[in-house]
């Protein structure tokens, strides 16, 4: 049986980099605010409608207020080390007190509701209720988000790599790799000719040569690299929050367990403040047993088509509201009038946004696995096969323009630095020597990008240390767990790529001298790399195509600072599961 909770993982998810996150705050603000105008009695007029839209605006920017507090105190470093929980808990407290005081004193203020005391306490029950649970499930929606899009990925490239393996897929459909090939072997072909030309000219003005290396990589690499970039972000349509809630819709959305202790804190405190405790105490119940009664049934009757499901998902909730309606009507003998009418709509439109943001939680944390089967079933296995086949065509892309950028280029680059060190040391054997070392790796860029088997992550940057030699004072530390850790080529080869493009943007962009690299496990799935330098700093320009791929090896988990007393102080984090 699959376990529907994975505790570590979801305290992960709700105290780390998306804990408070922005965007959650700005999906929610417009619900809340129009939902908060609909409760305010005798909206009969414009000029009431306007006055409670402008204290919901005013105590709206209060929140935001409050919100970029917490964002700089104590939620600042949460892109790097999670926050504590009771921060997490206090943020939703505070958020949804504030929510209700301010919303609850504007109304009053403009005249909307007589009294200041019941018109705070009609509210602040709600919104902190509101504030406890919004703060989480945000974080876990946009966590679940993210780790979607790369188990996708990484799903998708199993697949890639089992086809490349066996030259054709499991569908039986072969393939060929992708006309990135045939560009390289021209790259290939058009360096030739230039070095052969270059040499010919310079003789031995080693500047010159330098020089020649130099145009190439300006003139004839980096576009190419880019240009295959450019193809690598060719994306397959993300896991976007319609896949999300396309999903929930047709599994999840029906379950009212988790919409329902929140639907009875925001909307009981309303109807005890218009009618008594003790006739929201009964509304409520019954509106809680005909919920109980229709929506864990729903599912079995869920339609394949989701727009279908859809409008059965607002049909079920007219029908709740209808049927409460009517025995709530029974009892009380309402007045059915146009306010009456209004609320229940009021009541519906609340209920049915609190399950369907419930549902996306529960899609959130069921299982991985099992979402993964469930949103090949959704999408569809025919269009599940052209995706893998596109991706397929981007993994090769995506390999070629990091070995390009990050191996090709570095090392072409360190034959241009030295090159223009042979001048001090009058030898005129080191172009010789440096030009016989561009044309081995040109003769093996064809095939040096392909990743296959297990190597070895030491030699690996021993191979890194030996391509910089008299260039930049190396130091790199490597972990014993990081040496005693069992790495397949694409980690290898990813880890190593980083460690490249840190001593080359250090010596490129830095001016760097001397550059200190430590490498260690951070936890059991994160290999860091962090790195010190003695260079000029970040320039803080424009991201090229280095922020890129560190962005791609790294997940995103990086970041280049000014160190103290001058330099760069680098950190980057590599998944090694």
């Amino acid at each position: 049986m699959t376990k529907l909770f994975n505790y570590a993982q979801l305290k992960e998810d709700i105290t780390g980099r998306w804990s408070l996150e922005a965007k959650g705050y700005l999906y929610l603000a417009p619900f809340q605010a129009f939902f908060s105008v609909l409760i305010i009695p005798n909206l009969n007029n414009f000029k009431v409608v306007g006055l409670a839209v402008l204290a919901n605006i005013i105590s709206i920017s209060i929140c935001a207020t409050v919100f970029l507090i917490f964002s700089f105190t104590a939620f600042r470093n949460r892109k790097t080390k999670n926050v504590s929980l009771w921060w997490v808990l206090i943020a939703g407290i505070v958020l949804g007190a504030t929510k209700g005081i301010a919303t609850g004193y504007f109304v009053w203020l403009f005249g909307l509701e007589p009294e200041l005391a019941r018109s705070i306490l009609s509210r602040i029950i709600q919104t902190v209720a509101l504030g406890i649970w919004w703060v989480p499930t945000m974080a876990l929606v946009f966590a679940y988000r993210e780790r979607f899009r790369l188990q996708r990925d990484a799903l998708i490239t199993e697949r890639v790599y089992l086809a490349n393996a066996n030259q054709q897929t499991k569908f039986g459909k072969a393939h060929k790799l992708i006309d990135s090939n045939k560009a390289l072997r021209s790259f290939v072909e058009s360096v030739k000719r230039q070095l052969a030309e270059g040499a010919q000219i310079a003789g031995e003005d080693y500047k010159y040569m330098a020089e020649v290396v130099r145009q190439i990589i300006q003139d004839d690499l980096r576009p190419l690299s880019h240009k295959i970039w450019e193809q690598e972000n060719e994306r397959l349509a993300d896991f976007s929050l319609r896949d999300l809630s396309n999903l929930a819709i047709t599994k999840y959305i029906f379950k009212p367990w988790l919409a329902l202790p929140i639907y009875i804190l925001t909307v009981a405190p309303v109807i005890a403040s218009r009618q008594g405790v003790n006739l929201a105490i009964i509304e409520t119940f019954i509106e809680i047993v005909v919920i109980c009664a229709i929506f864990p049934l729903a599912p079995w009757l869920v339609p394949k088509r989701i727009g279908l499901a859809w409008i059965y998902f607002i049909f079920l909730g007219v029908l709740n509201t209808v049927i409460s309606s009517f025995l709530i009507n029974q009892i009380f003998r309402y007045e059915i009038n146009s306010e009456y009418i209004f609320t229940n709509l009021i009541n519906l439109s609340w209920l049915l946004m609190l399950m369907y943001l419930t549902g996306l939680l529960r899609s959130a944390l069921a299982n991985q696995s099992k979402i993964e089967e469930e949103l090949v079933e959704l999408v569809g296995r025919d269009k599940a096969i052209e995706q893998w086949e596109f991706h397929r065509k981007r993994l090769v892309n995506r390999e070629l323009a990091q070995y390009l950028h990050g191996h090709v280029q570095n090392r072409l680059l360190a034959s241009a630095l030295r090159m223009e060190q042979a001048e001090l040391a009058s030898d005129p054997y080191i172009i010789a020597n440096e030009l016989n070392r561009v044309e081995e790796l040109l003769d093996t860029a064809t095939n040096g990008f392909k990743r296959t088997g297990t190597l070895s992550f030491v030699d690996e940057i021993n191979s890194v240390r030996m391509q910089w030699e008299g260039l930049v004072k190396l130091d790199i530390e490597i972990s014993p767990d990081v040496e005693l850790l069992t790495m397949d080529a694409g980690l290898v080869n990813d880890a190593s790529q980083a460690v490249n493009e840190i001593i080359s943007n250090s010596v490129r962009h830095g001016f760097a001298s001397k550059i200190r690299i430590s490498i260690f496990m951070g936890g059991s799935n994160k290999l860091v790399i962090t790195s010190l330098d003695d260079g000029l700093g970040p320039r803080n320009g424009i991201p090229g195509l280095g922020s890129f791929l560190f962005d791609s090896l790294c997940g995103g988990n990086w970041s280049l600072s000014a160190a103290i007393g001058g330099g760069s102080l680098g950190r980057y984090e590599v998944s090694v599961s």
